[in-house]
């Protein structure tokens, strides 16, 4: 009954709530797709690889896999993509219950379900297909055959070391929960573990092959851990000392321990990660969950009871390795359904002498039964209107609706050309495959793109914006003849997007090419440089500073405003001797052009490089003659081969030798 119910409000309109349809969610099905239109390869080759990437991280593996039998059986589907995510915490929650019923003998093992369902956090997360639900599911299923282990059979140990794998390569945070988990409880039983060696050493070498696609993947990929921790901005990579760096942790890690942060509603988390007005458990559980803790910690020589405490302590450490939130620390759920459900059933004794099970087990399944019910009828009622933050930093509200729009456009006009705006989304690029694959008359431009250069257009162009974009074409004298052919309407029944029909007006020509003469025009800047002031000329940056070319980190860089080649003119105080220059680019084919102007007025020494066929954000090098002069002043030129002179040149290191 627990499992039809909760079932029921994890399925039923699942595609409604929550409102938005996450790149992060449809990336899961594009890569599936991907994988088996490349016949189980990914873009590098490699056959069944260990990680996909999401626009530029690799973070996904599992998820990916769940999805391609449902690929091939239903395609493209919100529903169905994010109904394989919540059927896999469907065997979770039953984890849940059962380690309940085996290890403590609780009559009301079933109600850890109910609390499950009516847990916010849980409920809106175990509707997406982000892959938090499945580390999550594999967590609690995980304890559970651990409890086997321990109170059945050591092989057990077998199958719940196969599933901490899976909590290994389910998200990314849970590699650390993972290897926490494992650490503690090898230390919590290791007497029990001394007694089956023979099965412990079994189970070590099954480790050893798990982590075989791991360390497939670091061969492959050196440097993206790295890039991952940096892109979450994770504070063990800043330079500060490391006593600080432990003190961010405990911090961190204290907040996904708080009860304040799991049971009082919070501004820390995102809006489109919680239930307006909701803490991510339901305050009433509260004091269910604190008697379950003391219960355990009263009990705290029974291994059972120690997992719970261990369970509990380890959810938060994935999160805290950068900033706790609770898609990283939502395994906490799991412990904490735990300790209610302990709780609850202390609470019932006096009941159960006095009236027998069954009366108050039903009071417990209506009570929780309806708040799952209530919870869910809350969401599809009023679920899109808790925030009006629709765009890009709130809800990313509009992946179905405005691509059913288009297709109904595409469909009406053989003609038509649809220029889709992506600055409403994450990922927009990641959305446009999921829903409209392969659609060469849909393009993502934004309006900066139509006022940046002249581009085609005709009556058959309709561009798709959002209403600030709208409000910025209706102010630009470039433009002219905008009508809107019609407008898709935000939850609340604002305007949301805007399909459009423009034309460039008669003044645009000039006042294109006066913008691109004025960007063409160098800027300059004070660089500290061999210890001394250095002013540098350079080409305008869209992104950046110069400063970020010289800080030793090739993470940071800039980006020219559509100029190519960047151009930056040193101009030295006093003479400097320099034997060669390293450049760190973007990915591309790059041209490097170096004039040395000696100090004594001689002529200048070209030096020039052509380099292509680079792996991604090369490094190149010019190295000047051994017995180069003094220069008072350098004329670098960074180019980007093969592409027009509006491209956009990414510069993320120079170093001078």
């Amino acid at each position: 009954m627990s499992s039809l119910l909760y079932a029921f409000t994890r399925l039923y309109r699942i595609a409604d709530y929550p409102i938005y349809f996450f790149s992060d969610e449809a990336i899961q099905t594009v890569n599936a797709a991907d994988l088996v239109r490349y016949r189980f390869h990914d873009y590098w080759g490699n056959f069944l690889p260990t990680y996909f990437e999401n626009e530029f991280l690799f973070n996904i593996s599992l998820s990916v896999y769940l999805q391609v039998l449902p690929f091939l059986l239903f395609g493209r589907s919100v529903a169905v993509t994010r109904a394989v995510s919540a059927l896999v915490t469907l065997l979770g929650t039953a984890a849940v219950a059962l380690f309940l019923r085996r290890a403590f003998r609780v009559r009301i093992w079933w109600a850890a379900i109910l609390f499950l369902t009516a847990t916010p956090a849980w409920f809106l997360h175990s509707r997406t297909a982000f892959e938090t639900a499945l580390m999550v599911s594999f967590f609690a299923v995980f304890l559970y055959l651990y409890l086997l282990y321990r109170t059945r059979s050591p092989r057990y140990l077998y199958p719940a070391l196969l599933c901490a794998g899976l909590v290994f390569y389910s998200y990314s945070p849970g590699q650390v929960v993972a290897l926490a988990l494992l650490g503690a409880l090898f230390l919590s039983d290791l007497k029990y573990h001394l007694d089956h060696r023979r099965t412990g050493f079994v189970g070590l070498l099954l480790l050893v092959v798990m982590t075989v696609p791991y360390l497939r993947f670091q061969a492959q990929h050196p440097g993206a851990t790295y890039f991952h921790l940096r892109v979450v901005n994770s504070y063990w990579l800043n330079a500060l000392p490391p006593l600080e760096k432990l003190a961010l942790f405990g911090k961190n890690y204290l907040v996904g321990l708080s009860p304040a942060y799991w049971y009082l509603p919070n501004q820390v988390d995102l809006a489109r990660h919680v239930m307006d007005g909701y803490g991510h458990i339901l305050l009433a559980t509260l004091p269910f969950a604190v008697l379950g803790l003391l219960i355990c910690l009263r009990n705290v020589r029974s291994s059972a009871h120690r997992m719970v405490l261990i369970a509990a302590l380890v959810s938060p450490v994935g999160g805290a390795m950068a900033e706790t939130g609770v898609t990283r620390a939502l395994a906490f759920v799991v412990p904490a359904a735990m300790l209610t459900t302990l709780g609850l059933e202390a609470v019932l004794a006096p009941a159960y002498r006095r009236w027998g099970v069954a009366r108050p087990s039903l009071g417990v399944l209506a009570a929780l039964g309806l708040t799952g019910i209530f919870l869910l009828n809350q969401a599809l009622l009023h679920g899109s209107t808790w925030t009006r933050q629709y765009g890009l930093g709130g809800m990313q509200y509009g992946a179905r609706q405005v691509f059913a729009e288009i297709a109904e456009l595409l469909e009406q006009d053989q003609r038509a050309r649809v220029l889709l705006s992506p600055t409403w989304a994450n990922g927009t690029d990641i959305l446009a495959r999921f829903f409209a694959p392969d659609e060469p008359r849909l393009e993502l431009m934004n309006i900066d793109w139509v006022l940046e250069a002249r581009q085609t257009i005709d009556d058959h162009t309709v561009l798709v914006m959002t209403p600030e974009e709208y409000e910025q074409a209706l102010a630009e004298p470039k433009l002219s003849d905008i009508s809107v052919l019609r407008v898709l309407p935000y939850p609340d029944g604002g305007a949301g997007f805007y399909f459009v029909n423009l034309q460039y007006s008669a003044e645009a020509d000039a006042l294109l090419e006066a913008e691109a003469e004025a960007r063409r025009q160098p800027v300059s800047e004070t660089i500290q440089l061999f210890g001394m002031d250095v002013v540098v000329s350079h080409s305008q940056f869209e992104e950046g500073r110069l400063s970020d070319v010289f800080d030793g980190d090739t993470f940071s860089l800039v980006r020219t405003a559509r100029l190519n080649p960047a151009v930056l003119v040193f101009e030295f105080p006093s003479p400097v001797l320099i034997s060669g220059v390293s450049v760190t680019t973007g990915s591309m084919d790059v041209g490097l052009t170096a004039m040395l102007f000696p100090h004594d007025g001689s002529e200048a020494e070209v030096f020039r490089g052509t380099f292509t066929g680079l792996p991604g954000d090369p490094t190149v090098e010019l190295e000047f003659d051994d017995d180069s002069v003094k220069i008072e002043r350098l004329e670098l030129r960074i180019e980007k081969l093969g592409d027009h002179e509006e491209a956009q040149v990414h510069v993320r290191e120079v170093v001078f030798h």
